[in-house]
């Protein structure tokens, strides 16, 4: 059997990093961001913070090439930058 990791509640769309070594996954009913490092063997293990608080029901997540988290939320019209080392969250598009 594979390896198991805690996804959170109501895990949605994951998005791996254009190196490959990190994914993040957009958890719908915990509201955040869980966001994993990915070692040999493609084993994942949680990155410090673990989860990133991402607004109000985030339903899809991207990785831009330069690293930047982006997700989207289902309660409100907008897409979030998420900052994963500092937890910052802030608005890239709408309101």
């Amino acid at each position: 059997m594979p390896p198991v990791v805690a996804a959170g509640a109501g895990p949605q769309l994951l998005s791996v990093s254009s190196d490959g070594a990190s994914v993040y996954l957009a958890t719908y009913v915990d509201n955040s961001v869980s966001q994993y490092d990915v070692g040999t063997g493609g084993a994942l293990a949680a990155k410090s913070p673990a989860t990133v608080a991402a607004g109000q029901g985030p339903t899809h997540v991207a990785v831009a090439p330069d690293g930047t988290v982006y997700a989207t939320e289902r309660a409100l019209p907008r897409v979030l930058r998420v900052d994963a080392s500092t937890r910052a969250v802030t608005t890239a598009v709408g309101s």
